[in-house]
């Protein structure tokens, strides 16, 4: 059985209510962000997918991510070992979808987002019960 190794980075966006910006990729709902390409910078890349799925282009970030979890995916011909990077961003912009990659975006309030874990598929229940619990005590 073969392997592949993937470094994801994804962004915490909040507005000015505290809710988070989740984006629906693949029937889903996800943190914008996506896979680094070989040799890009980590936030380099968080923002050329932030600029691609949201169209934007004025970011601030911390040089460090808030959240870094790993995950192991057992597909039959090979495992994928997943290393998720969360960074907290602040933008002035309004994000707007970009159809091409996304299906759609929305502000999550901190009840909507454990009722999402609860009432989601049992395959992303545990990660989204994970990133609750890290997510909580960042206090943001």
């Amino acid at each position: 059985m073969s392997s592949k190794h993937k470094t994801v980075v994804k962004a915490m966006i909040h507005d000015d209510q505290g809710r988070l910006l989740l984006v629906m990729d693949d029937g889903y709902w996800d943190l914008p962000g996506g896979n680094v390409e070989q040799g890009e910078a980590l936030t380099g890349a968080l923002a050329r997918e932030l600029e691609e799925e949201l169209g934007l282009t004025d970011i601030k970030t911390e040089s460090q991510p808030a959240i870094a979890w790993t995950m192991s995916i057992v597909l039959p011909d090979t495992t994928v070992y997943k290393l998720e990077l969360d960074y907290v961003v602040a933008t002035d912009q309004v994000p707007k979808v970009n159809r091409d990659e996304v299906e759609d975006l929305r502000w999550f309030t901190q009840k909507e987002l454990e009722a999402y874990a609860r009432e989601c598929d049992d395959l992303l229940k545990p990660l989204w019960e994970e990133f609750l619990s890290y997510y909580k005590d960042l206090n943001i």
